[in-house]
C-alpha cells in the first residue's frame, strides 16, 4: 500500500510474524531511469535489458 505523507512517498512492507513498517519510497521520472540504465554496467544482463528498454521507450 503506498502513501503520501507530507509530500513523501511511503510504502508499507510486510515483516516477519504479520507485522509491517512504513519505508520511504522514490519516483524517478522516465528520464532518470534512462540515465540510470545508460550508465550501468551493459555486461550485466538487467543493465542491458533496462538499456534497451529505455531507448525503445525514446525511439517510440
Amino acid at each position: 500500500m503506498l502513501l503520501i505523507k507530507q509530500n513523501k512517498l511511503v510504502k508499507m512492507v510486510e515483516l516477519g510474524l504479520g507485522t509491517q513498517s512504513e519505508i520511504e519510497d522514490i519516483i524517478l521520472s522516465r528520464y532518470a531511469c534512462y540515465l540510470i540504465a545508460q550508465n550501468a554496467d551493459t555486461r550485466k544482463k538487467y543493465c542491458f535489458r533496462a538499456n534497451i528498454f529505455c531507448l525503445l521507450i525514446l525511439i517510440l
